[in-house]
C-alpha cells in the first residue's frame, strides 16, 4: 500500500523546525481549549455568561490557533480519505 497522499499532505509538517513545530502545536491546543471553553460557559453556566467574557475566549482562541496547522489539518484529511478508497478499490475478495 503506498498512502501517497497523505505523505504528500503531510509534507508541511516536515518543513516546519521540530521547535517551532512544538510552539504552534501547543499555540493551537491552547486556542481550541479556549474556544471550547467559551462554547461550554455559554452552554452550561445557569446564570447567564457575560458577553464580554464569551467574547474574550473566542477572539483569545482564535488569535491562539495556528493557521498553517488548520489548513494542513484541513488538507490532511480529504488526502487520507483518497488514500483509503484506493486501498479499497485495490483489494479483491475471494
Amino acid at each position: 500500500m503506498d498512502f501517497k497522499e497523505t505523505k504528500q499532505a503531510t509534507q508541511f509538517v516536515n518543513a516546519i523546525p521540530p521547535a517551532k513545530l512544538a510552539d504552534k502545536t501547543r499555540s493551537t491546543a491552547i486556542g481550541v481549549g479556549s474556544v471550547l471553553m467559551a462554547f461550554v460557559m455559554l452552554i452550561w453556566f445557569v446564570p447567564p455568561v457575560p458577553v464580554w467574557a464569551f467574547g474574550i475566549l473566542l477572539a483569545f482562541g482564535a488569535y491562539s490557533i495556528s493557521g498553517d496547522l488548520v489548513r494542513g489539518f484541513c488538507a490532511f484529511l480529504p488526502a487520507v480519505i483518497r488514500d483509503i478508497r484506493a486501498a479499497i478499490k485495490g483489494t479483491s475478495i475471494g
